[in-house]
């Protein structure tokens, strides 16, 4: 009995709970084509890792815990926590948004993790790449014979969902995730990895075109026109990569019949309001959202500064507007939703980091105009990459998931992680 003791000892000294945490964080990125429960479930366990490291070795001097982001973050899941409270919507509402607190954990966890281990960006780049390969392979087949490699069938010809199957949100994880497989061009040490990456990141548009989804490729155009403006890298390379990618987007949509019915067509169909739309801005906008809109700014005319309540969107919609149109649980667009459910103060949510964000990429722009440093350099663009990241879901003009998803918060967390690890980089 003594013995086997001092085996189970033995054996859990020579477990490395970091390495096992490390592989646990990377496999969230295939984890989210699966769907939200397998990615919670690992989200869940490394928590519980996270924690027995803490205790284990006195990790906590070396995390972000009493830092202004870290007090960010948690002032704004106090505030959501207190107005799911007092709002009219069900207790489910509050029990949901109390476990919040998990996706603050997320983003201590993988700062914690780049900080430890250098390599930990490396890893998570290539298992962005090599996930995104098999998607494009899968979506192809599935495209050419209407059946990928599960043998799922497209539920809908104009939009291609690879393993995503009839949630039809492959687009969205394209574009989210993309900038996360350019970090592999500037630091894999494999050329031929370098190029892969690129290749892949420019790719990235024929499959979110594919896809169908138009908010998805809204978000992979401005990490374009992000990364022209801000990389800094040659300028003839820029214009190159500027000019093929607009002669490959032209062509699929001219010459590919599903794609222009998709992208240009349906999108027409749902703006023939626009002949009698005096507000120039709406003549673009299709009206089923502004319907949607107008729902969210009667929620925020009833509590301007508190708002009704995070998930009250739907059931304002179902008890008091018995409008069709906007039971889809939320406006389609993040600062409606901050405004309407969550009122003035809890718009600052997303407000703020945009604010900064912009503020500290201008200002790193004009201090690398100043340094030849082939590392200061390096480090501004990886910079640049990450404030990308955060930058695509933070754009207002455009259409949003709902802000309080699991999905996408883990998705939102993992940028912003990544984000401020650079941003405390000092560049």
């Amino acid at each position: 009995m003594l013995n086997q003791k001092i085996i189970n000892k033995n054996f859990l000294q020579k477990i490395n709970l970091i390495d096992i945490l490390q592989i646990l964080i990377l496999s969230l990125i295939p984890a989210l084509i699966i769907g939200p429960l397998i990615a919670e479930i690992i989200l869940s366990i490394s928590i519980i890792i996270f924690l027995i490291c803490i205790l284990k070795d006195n990790f906590y001097k070396k995390i972000i815990i009493f830092d202004k982001f870290f007090y960010f973050f948690c002032f704004f899941y106090g505030y959501f926590l207190l107005n799911s409270f007092f709002s009219f919507t069900p207790s489910i509402i509050t029990f949901k948004i109390f476990f919040f607190f998990r996706f603050i954990f997320l983003l201590i966890i993988i700062h914690f993790l780049i900080s430890k281990d250098k390599n930990f960006l490396v890893n998570l780049s290539k298992i962005a790449l090599f996930t995104f390969i098999i998607i494009f392979f899968d979506a192809l087949l599935q495209k050419m014979f209407t059946y990928n490699i599960l043998g799922q069938k497209y539920l809908n010809p104009f939009r291609i969902s690879s393993f995503f199957g009839d949630e039809l949100v492959m687009g969205g994880y394209i574009s989210r995730l993309c900038p996360i497989v350019l970090f592999g061009a500037f630091l894999f040490k494999n050329p031929n990895l370098k190029k892969l990456s690129a290749f892949t990141y420019i790719l990235s548009i024929y499959f979110v075109l594919i896809s169908g989804e138009r908010a998805a490729l809204v978000s992979l155009i401005i990490s374009l026109m992000y990364f022209l403006i801000f990389l800094n890298i040659p300028f003839t390379f820029k214009v190159s990569v500027a000019a093929i990618i607009i002669v490959f987007s032209s062509f699929f949509l001219t010459f590919d019949n599903k794609i222009k019915t998709r992208i240009i067509n349906h999108y027409s169909e749902q703006t023939t309001h626009s002949s009698s739309e005096k507000n120039l801005f709406f003549k673009f906008v299709p009206i089923q959202l502004i319907e949607i809109n107008k729902s969210s700014s009667k929620m925020f005319a009833e509590n301007k500064f508190f708002g009704l309540g995070p998930y009250s969107f739907r059931y304002y919609c179902d008890n008091k507007l018995q409008e069709k149109v906007c039971r889809g649980g939320h406006p389609h667009n993040s600062y409606l939703q901050l405004l309407a459910e969550t009122g003035l103060i809890g718009v600052f949510y997303f407000l703020i980091p945009f604010a900064f964000l912009i503020f500290t990429q201008f200002k790193a722009k004009l201090n690398i105009k100043n340094s030849l440093t082939i590392d200061k350099i390096l480090n501004y663009n990886l910079f640049t990459i990450s404030s990308c990241l955060v930058f695509m879901f933070l754009w207002p003009i455009n259409q949003h998931g709902n802000i309080f998803n699991n999905w996408l918060n883990i998705s939102y967390y993992i940028s912003f992680s990544i984000y401020i690890y650079f941003l405390r980089k000092k560049i």
